[in-house]
């Protein structure tokens, strides 16, 4: 069974969005790359835990989500950091 990182990039180099000079790129974008997938799924998570949350608890639960979307936005610079300055690995139209 893949797991969900694989199939990202699978489906990405497959349906022709994602171009790699080397499809695996190098072994630092491979470990960001599986990194924030799931940063994304914890953020994901925090946010739908939101709904389950009463005024007591809700700024608590809050503030762990924004932490979360912070990870978030930091793997995904650095994924843009590394693809502009590394260049193993490209995406088209951006």
């Amino acid at each position: 069974m893949l797991n969900l990182n694989s199939q990202v990039v699978a489906r990405g180099v497959a349906s022709g969005a994602i171009e790699a000079t080397n499809a695996l790129g190098c072994q630092e974008w491979r470990d960001i790359l599986h990194a924030y997938p799931a940063a994304m799924q914890h953020y994901c998570q925090a946010v739908l835990s939101l709904l389950a949350l009463d005024a007591a608890t809700f700024n608590d639960g809050w503030a762990k989500a924004e932490q979360a979307r912070k990870v978030c936005e930091n793997y995904r610079e650095k994924l843009f950091h590394h693809r502009h300055q590394h260049g193993c690995f490209t995406a088209r139209g951006s």
